[in-house]
C-alpha cells in the first residue's frame, strides 16, 4: 500500500509487479503479542516470505525475465536472496538497510547493546529512541527522516488514517538484533555478478550511507546514484 504510486507508474510503464507485505507489515501476520511492534526472531524468516512471493510468480505465469526492485530493510532481504540464488537478471536499490544509524550510539556499540538486552530476555522491549505509533502520524513533515516529498507524505497520512490495521510502530529489541547479525552477515560476504542500481538521498538519516557506499563500491557491475536532498 506504501509504494502505490510508485507501483502505478511502472504499470503504466509497462511492467508486471509482484510485491507483498513482509510479515509483521501492513496487513500481513504480526509474530508479537504487541500488533503494532515490528518483529522477527531472525532474518531467515523473510527468506520463507520470498520463497513464497516467488511461488505465486510462478504459479501466476508472469512474463519473464525477473527483475528486482526493493527499499530500505527490503534491500537487506533481497541481498540475502541474491546470494542465495534468487533467479533474477538485475538488482535496483532505494536505500537499501545494509548498515543502520543508530543515533546517538556507533553502530558497532548498538549492536552490542542489542546483543546484550536480547540475551537478558529484554527482546520483546521496544528499541529505544522508536515509539508504539505510527511514525507519520506522530511527527511533523518539517522534522521527519522519511521523506522530503511532501506528496509521499500526505499518501502514507492518509493511508494510515483510512486503514488503521496498517499502523506499525517501532521495532522489536529482537527484532534489532536479528537485523545488526544480519548485516554483520552481509558485510563479509561479496557481492554477487549481477547488474545493480542503488540510489540513496544525500540526507538520508535513518540508513547507513557509508555502508550503502562502501557495497557499491565493489559490487561488479554496479551504479550508485546520489539524490541531492
Amino acid at each position: 500500500e506504501k509504494f502505490g504510486p510508485v507501483t502505478a507508474v511502472l504499470a503504466a510503464a509497462g511492467w508486471h509487479i509482484a510485491t507483498l507485505d513482509w510479515r509483521g507489515q501492513g496487513l500481513s501476520s504480526r509474530h508479537h503479542p504487541d500488533p503494532l511492534r515490528g518483529h522477527v526472531e531472525d532474518f531467515a524468516e523473510y527468506q520463507t516470505d520470498v520463497a513464497a512471493l516467488m511461488a505465486m510468480v510462478a504459479r501466476k505465469g508472469l512474463p519473464q525475465p525477473l527483475h528486482l526492485l526493493s527499499h530500505s530493510m527490503g534491500g537487506c532481504i533481497a541481498s540475502r536472496s541474491l546470494l542465495n540464488g534468487l533467479p533474477v537478471c538485475s538488482a535496483a536499490f532505494s536505500a537499501p538497510m545494509w548498515g543502520i544509524r543508530a543515533f546517538p550510539l556507533p553502530q558497532i556499540l548498538a549492536g552490542h547493546l542489542a546483543a546484550q538486552l536480547q540475551g537478558k530476555g529484554q527482546g520483546h522491549r521496544l528499541t529505544p529512541t522508536t515509539t508504539r505509533g505510527g511514525y507519520v502520524l506522530q511527527t511533523w513533515f518539517r522534522w521527519n527522516m522519511l521523506t522530503r516529498d511532501p506528496e509521499m507524505w500526505h499518501w502514507m497520512r492518509q493511508h494510515l488514517t483510512a486503514h488503521p490495521d496498517l499502523t506499525l510502530g517501532g521495532p522489536s529489541i529482537t527484532w534489532l538484533d536479528a537485523a545488526f547479525r544480519e548485516m554483520t552477515s552481509l558485510s563479509q560476504s561479496a557481492s554477487p555478478a549481477l547488474p545493480a542500481y542503488t540510489g540513496l538521498g544525500s540526507r538520508e538519516r535513518i540508513v547507513c550511507p557509508r555502508a550503502i557506499k562502501r557495497r557499491m563500491a565493489h559490487w561488479p557491475g554496479g551504479h550508485l546514484d546520489i539524490y541531492a536532498g
